[in-house]
Formats: structure tokens, sequence, C-alpha cells
């Protein structure tokens, strides 16, 4: 999955005069903002209040910077505006005991900042209140001049809590902002022969061969060892369920894979918020879940597929609490 981008004031906020480089900084940051959210690097975050920010830009300007406001403009409307799946929209109208978020320390307090400021500093309350104590950020703020291929830009010395100014190569530093949502009894969940055979591409697999004599099939991964399966052996038995674990590694890197061993059980496990099973390991969960059927509608599992579902979802990525 990924984590959420909102943008900065530079960018969205247009109610007064700024000058040609500020203009041309915001629009190139814009269009590789819109590059990470095509691709799936970020979901982009507006809100009720930030939206209304469209409604005052300054349309006075004339020659060519009007024209670099129209792109900006269209660019707002087409990312920021208009639904995608690349787009998360909130409400935050509820959320109480915020104070202002701090302003990058190339801002000014010109325009509409200080209602950026408010709203942001909503968000961050509504963040804090969601991961519950957990460290790290799933929102971050998407610094104009680093995603124009300039410098990144800090906030005013002292600023301790905030969310973090982010270029594009740092958005792996953020948390995702989706995370997994196990059902209790999923262990019990037996996967058959034909599911497995059919359903392991979901998991990483590339393909599956079958035995010219006898009755194992061999399923190749890249970059990893294959893993065999046994037509006469159906359902697939647990142990043969356990062998995906390190060989899949999915969702989560080998180094989240050994926290989550010294994790407790019914605990977060790794920053992407995965929550493991009380009665096994939770990739074995997610190997099981996934070949029996039960696609995710999410593509970072599906791969981009319809959802295949064979049942209800016994397990689905859900949107953290932003409220």
């Amino acid at each position: 999955m990924a984590p959420l981008l909102s943008v900065s004031p530079l960018i969205l906020d247009q109610s007064f005069p700024r000058d040609t480089l500020e203009l041309r900084i915001a629009a190139a940051a814009l269009g590789h903002v819109a590059e990470c959210a095509r691709n799936g690097r970020a979901y982009l975050l507006i809100t009720n209040a930030l939206e209304e920010f469209v409604e005052s830009f300054d349309w006075s300007r004339g020659g060519h910077q009007h024209e670099l406001l129209r792109e900006i403009y269209s660019l707002i409307n087409l990312w920021l505006l208009q639904p995608h799946r690349g787009l998360v929209k909130l409400e935050l109208e509820r959320v109480v005991n915020y104070h202002p978020h701090p302003l990058p320390e190339h801002v000014t307090d010109t325009g509409l900042a200080e209602f950026w400021a408010d709203e942001v500093g909503r968000l961050l309350q509504a963040h804090d209140t969601s991961l519950n104590g957990t460290n790290g950020y799933f929102v971050g703020v998407a610094c104009d001049s680093s995603f124009s291929g300039g410098p990144l830009h800090q906030y005013p010395a002292g600023v301790s809590h905030c969310f973090p100014l982010i270029g594009p190569d740092a958005l792996s530093s953020l948390l995702d902002a989706y995370e997994w949502e196990l059902d209790p009894h999923l262990h019990r969940q037996r996967v058959t022969f034909s599911q497995a055979r059919n359903h392991v591409d979901v998991i990483g697999a590339i393909d599956v061969k079958p035995p010219r004599s006898g009755s194992h099939y061999k399923v190749t991964f890249s970059g990893a060892r294959s893993w065999t399966l046994d037509s006469n052996i159906d359902p697939v038995p647990e142990r043969f369920l356990k062998q995906l674990v390190p060989i899949t590694g999915y969702p989560v890197s080998r180094n989240q894979i050994r926290a989550a061993q010294r994790s407790h059980s019914g605990k977060n496990v790794s920053p992407r918020g995965l929550r493991r099973s009380r009665h096994g390991s939770y990739l074995t969960d997610i190997n099981r879940w996934a070949m029996a059927g039960e696609t995710s509608r999410c593509p970072g599992i599906s791969k981009g597929r319809r959802p295949i579902l064979t049942g209800h979802s016994s397990l689905r990525f859900r949107m953290r609490s932003l409220h």
C-alpha cells in the first residue's frame, strides 16, 4: 500500500498574486505529485475545507502568469477535486482539541496559509488518534521545492510535532495509510488444491508447471525458491502453507518479519500496520486467504486484477481511521 500526501500552501493557495517562479514551482510540483498518485506510490489527500481554496484563486494576473495559474487550476481540479482511485477525501469538522499545524519555513502567513495550518492541524490530531501512540506518520506534506527538482525545505527551528515535509524519494519513509484486517477465524479456512493452483499467482507465483508424471506441481516465484503442490494431498496441509512464508515474504519485508516474530500476539507487528493472528503466522494466514480466492480490492495484493471472491472477505485492507 501507500501513504497519504497533502499538498503545501504554496501549491494550493493561489488567492493572492505570486511571482512567476513560485507559480512555476507549484505547477511542476503538482505534476510530479500527480505522477506519484498515478503510479500508486501515494494517495492524494484533500479535505472539505482545503477544497474550498480553489474558489479563492486570484485570476487578475495576465499574460504568462495567467497561463501558469490555469495550468495549476487544471491539475488541482483533475487530481484533488475529481474522484479517482488515488484520491482520499476527508471531513474533519468534528475534530477538536487540535493546534494549528506549523507552516514550512518558506511559507508566509499571507493569503489562506493560516486556514491551511488550521485544517492540517485537525488532520494531525486525527492522525495521532488513529496511530494511538505508534511512532511514525502515514501522512506527509509534499514539499513543493523537492517535488519540482529543488532542495527539501524544512520547518522553522524549534518545531517538533508536525507532518514531515516529503520529497518524491522519501515516500517510503512514511507508513502505509492502510492496515490489514484479519478475521479471527481465518486460521480455520482450508485451501483446496484447485484453489491454490488457480490463485497462487496472487501472492507472486510466476508459473505453475504440471508434472510429467506423478502428482507434484512446481510453483515458481521470482527471486525465491520453488514450492511444491501435490494434487494427491487435498486440501493443502498447514505445513505446506507455512513453507510459503519465507518464499513470498508477503506483504512485509524480511526485517518486518523478524520484527513480527519478536512481537506479542494481537499487537501491531510492523510499521505497515499488519496485525498477527492469535493462532499463528499472519503471513500464513495471508497466503491462505489469497489462495482461497479472497483477493483484495487493493491493487497492491490483487496485482490490478478484479476481486475473485469465493465467499465473505476474510482479509482486507482498511483505511486507517481519520475523523
